[in-house]
Order: structure tokens, then sequence, then C-alpha cells
């Protein structure tokens, strides 16, 4: 179970030395970060799920598992994209190769020199910090950018197309239906005598009743692949879809028109 931490970055230190562990401790107590550790792959499997770290130095060697191999264990456990530099007593260029041929960010030989560690560890956690960012940015222009798209071309009260849509993109959508498509349809339908329920019972109750036909139309173009549309007056809709495999959908979502009427009676409001 991932804990939330205090909104510091956090570092794991997987190695079974202690005394390795307590270098590393001792030369990162200056930096605003939080540490864990883990002694074992399956302890840092653990460690990992359970406080998501952001950079993970990890031991090559292990009593249980081997460094390289342990490498893709950690990212499935990962949801953090955390930065994992190895540690190692190993100096062949071999070794270094291979650790940067698995996915690791950075290489660091034991024994190190803790100056050379402190600035590694600052530097990757600062891009670390810098890429969470511009990520989180990344992800709030898309919701906002999903928001205007939607509000531009969607009506605000019933959520269905507009004209913005019918006279800008809707040509270009009929267009990519393609080949496979059986038929394309540009229906504009009326609701007759809508007028009436805004003046009989006001337009807070026609907009309810629009709201309840969009809804009935929108359950049909999940059916059958339609765009819908509506505008405020008279909710006309433009169409798309394969119609005439779905004839008889279209038919059943007019005849709710009067089961709308038949609810609104049950609801205190008289047949206009």
């Amino acid at each position: 179970m991932y804990m939330e931490n205090d909104g510091r970055q956090t570092v794991l230190i997987v190695d079974d030395s202690l005394l390795i562990c307590n270098q590393i401790r001792l030369a990162l107590k200056e930096e605003d970060i939080n540490i864990c550790e883990a002694h074992t792959g399956q302890e840092a499997v653990e460690q990992i799920k359970q406080h998501q770290p952001d950079l993970i130095l990890l031991d090559v060697v292990l009593p249980d598992a081997d460094g390289y191999e342990l490498y893709g264990t950690l990212k499935e456990a990962d949801q953090k994209n955390a930065v994992i530099i190895f540690l190692t007593s190993k100096s062949s260029d071999e070794d270094v190769v291979r650790g940067f041929s698995v996915g690791a960010c950075d290489y660091i030989k034991k024994p190190f020199v803790k100056a050379e560690l402190q600035s590694r560890i600052h530097a990757h956690l600062l891009q670390k910090k810098q890429k969470d960012e511009l990520d989180r940015q990344n992800r709030e222009l898309r919701n906002s950018m999903e928001k205007l798209n939607y509000m531009a071309y969607r009506d605000g009260l019933t959520g269905l197309y507009n004209r913005r849509y019918v006279v800008g993109d809707l040509l270009e959508d009929m267009r990519s239906c393609g080949k496979e498509a059986v038929e394309t349809v540009f229906a504009m339908v009326d609701i007759d005598d809508f007028k009436r329920v805004n003046d009989t019972y006001g337009h807070d109750a026609g907009d309810m009743a629009l709201v309840c036909i969009a809804i009935s139309w929108k359950a049909t173009a999940a059916n059958t692949g339609w765009s819908a549309g509506a505008g405020r007056n008279s909710s006309s809709s433009c169409s798309m879809s394969r119609w005439m495999r779905h004839l008889t959908s279209v038919k059943e979502s007019a005849g709710r028109w009067n089961s709308l009427w038949s609810l609104m009676e049950k609801s205190g409001f008289p047949a206009p």
C-alpha cells in the first residue's frame, strides 16, 4: 500500500551492507529528503510499493537477487518513474555497460567519494523534480484543452454538439467515416410545438425536457455510432450514423418523446 509522503522527495537505499547504508545516510543528512532502506531484493519491492521513491540506489549484488535482474522487477512496482542508480564494487567496463543497458540512469562505484555521491544524487533529484513538474503542467494543459474543446463544440445545457461543430468539423468527421460506413446521414430533427412547453411551464421545465431528450438521443448514439447535436430553441440535431442498420433504434428514440410527457405528467406537469 502506497503511503503519501510529506511533499519531500524520497530516496531508497537497496544494499545488504548496513555500513554502506549508514554512510549514505550521513552523506545525505543535509538534503531535505526522506530516506528508506532495504537489504534484500524482496524488501526492496515492498519498500517501493509502500513509499514509491523518486530515486533508488541499487546494489548490484544482494543476498537473494542479482541487481541487474532485480531492476526489471523494481520498475514494475515503480509508479513514479524513479531514477535508479547502481551501486557496485565491480569496476570493469562490462559491468558499467551492462548497468546502463538495462536502463540505469547512473553508476556509482564503491567505495564512493562522499562529494561525488552527494553531487550525483542532488543532480538526479533536481532533474526528477523538474520532470515531475513538467509532467504535471502537461496534464493540466491537456485537461484544460479538453475542457475548452468541449465548451467550444458542445451545448452547455444538454452536452450535445452545437452549431459550431455542425458548420466546422461535421463535414470532416463525415469524410473520416471511410468506406466501411454503410451510409452517412445528416438529419435535422425538430421537436414539434416545443415553444408551447416553454410558454406553458416556463424555461426551467423546457430545459429539463431538453436534457431528458438529449439523454435519450445520447443513449441511442452510444448504440449506433451517432454524433448528435442540439439547438436550444428547436432542439435540432445532426446525426452521423450507419443508420440503415439501426433504423429501429431511431424509431425507438423518437418514441421516447411520448414517454417524456408521461413522466412529466406524473411529476405534476399537465400535458400541453
